[in-house]
């Protein structure tokens, strides 16, 4: 069902703290006030925060998505504090304020005991009917590389669906980890051409040089133009 103007609307309202934060400078220094009384709160656990972050990109518009995807990713500079964003349209509540700070990273370490609590949410939400979701959940269990999360993106890889194959390998590709070579290299002559690119994405973001082989085919190969030109970009990353 086409989502209407109403709900389209609601969905860029929901994600406006996630996608600001792509526009904020961030500061270096200590936290502000407010930034260290929140630390001193009781802390919302790790699994209640990743639900509020799945449900917050819930029906976005895929601009909307990429933008969130970008500022949780917060490899690019992107990357802020609940502080910077408290001006920037409605004050933030004490679970949106915990939210971004736990789906941006504010600095700290993805794989921690921390976050651990939140694989299971992440990984139920893999096969979420939500393109958002999926996306999200893949990036953070991908970037946590906690062993439960790594399995659950493994699982999805050997789907018979192939939106599920397809987020797996963009998960093992946000994980970065060269573990993973083979079990992707072994979806290149999927069906799906959606499939394929991931697959082919995520071996460029490994960046390992056994990927070589298994990329130059599809470079050379492969019937969809738009997979042999992730291939070409995944055969720079690699040194």
């Amino acid at each position: 069902m086409k989502r209407g103007t109403p709900v389209r609307a609601a969905g860029i309202a929901s994600l406006f703290v996630l996608a600001a934060a792509i526009l904020v400078v961030c500061r270096s220094g200590d936290a502000g006030p407010a930034a260290q009384a929140q630390a001193a709160a009781p802390a919302i656990p790790a699994d209640s925060l990743a639900v509020a972050l799945l449900a917050t990109v819930r029906g976005s518009d895929p601009v909307v998505c990429e933008l969130a995807v970008r500022a949780v990713d917060g490899r690019h500079g992107w990357s802020s504090t609940a502080d910077e964003l408290a001006g920037v349209g409605a004050p933030l509540t004490a679970l949106e304020r915990a939210t971004i700070q736990w789906a941006v990273g504010d600095g700290e370490d993805e794989r921690s005991v921390v976050s651990a609590a939140a694989v299971a949410p992440l990984a139920t939400a893999l096969a979420d009917p939500d393109p958002c979701v999926r996306r999200i959940a893949a990036l953070k269990l991908g970037r946590m590389q906690d062993p439960r999360g790594m399995d659950a993106l493994r699982g999805a890889l050997a789907s018979a669906d192939p939106d599920q194959r397809a987020i797996g390998a963009l998960g093992l590709g946000y994980s970065e980890d060269p573990a993973s070579i083979d079990a992707l290299g072994g979806v290149l002559d999927d069906a799906s051409p959606e499939v394929r690119a991931a697959a082919t994405w995520a071996l460029g973001e490994i960046e390992d040089a056994r990927a070589i082989p298994l990329l130059i085919p599809v470079l050379g190969g492969d019937e969809d133009p738009g997979v042999r030109r992730v291939a070409a970009w995944a055969l720079g990353e690699i040194e």
